[in-house]
């Protein structure tokens, strides 16, 4: 839901999608993306520990979404970790939820302003 609805915004390609950590550490090096977008709760291997092997091996700016919102929580568990190159949004739940389009634009705006960070190696 997620990748459709960023893929219908003209200046956004989504290049690959990955279900969970491993894949997504596997399939970077060769997609090499601007931004990945990412979910905190993933099988295998969670966004925090794939966040932290990403980095090392292939800088890359990490949108973190998360359904479970305590922002200052997660922003905490960022800190702690050492990851000063993320961010972290609401996970919009589905098109008939509340609060979707809202949601949905921020994390919008965020793939925008992120994508154009080019991280040092």
């Amino acid at each position: 839901m997620l990748a459709r609805n960023l893929a219908q915004k003209e200046d956004i390609d989504v290049v690959g999608i990955a279900f969970n950590g491993l894949e997504a550490i596997k399939n970077i090096e060769k997609i090499k993306p601007d931004i990945i977008v990412m979910d905190i709760d993933l099988p295998m291997m969670n966004g925090f520990q794939s966040a932290k092997r990403i980095m090392r091996e292939h800088p890359t700016p990490i949108l973190f979404v998360s359904s479970t919102w305590d922002v200052r929580a997660v922003k905490v568990a960022l800190q702690r970790m050492d990851y000063r190159t993320l961010a972290v949004v609401e996970k919009p739940m589905g098109e008939g939820e509340g609060n979707f389009f809202k949601q949905m634009n921020d994390l919008i705006s965020h793939v925008r302003l992120l994508s154009q960070i080019k991280l040092a190696i």
